[in-house]
């Protein structure tokens, strides 16, 4: 199993949201789910992105396991 994991740590909490605001934009999300200060799911890549302060991940597991893409990327939020 292979895990890619991106991690922005941008300057401020402004321009860290105009960033996740832009990459959400460009997609129609598949689901919400509830971590960080805010989430989403491509629906064309299964990326989970996350936004949380000043930072700003995506996580993606190539067995396209959805549940597990959010759970890590819930892990992940509580410890930023």
């Amino acid at each position: 199993m292979n895990v890619d994991f991106w991690v922005y740590v941008i300057p401020s909490t402004t321009e860290a949201k105009r960033w996740f605001d832009m990459g959400r934009a460009t997609t129609n999300p598949k689901s919400k789910p509830a971590i960080g200060d805010s989430a989403y799911i491509n629906p064309s890549s299964d990326y989970v992105y996350v936004l949380k302060g000043k930072v700003y991940y995506w996580i993606s597991i190539d067995i396209a396991n959805e549940k597990k893409e959010v759970e890590l990327a819930a892990s992940v939020a509580a410890r930023t």
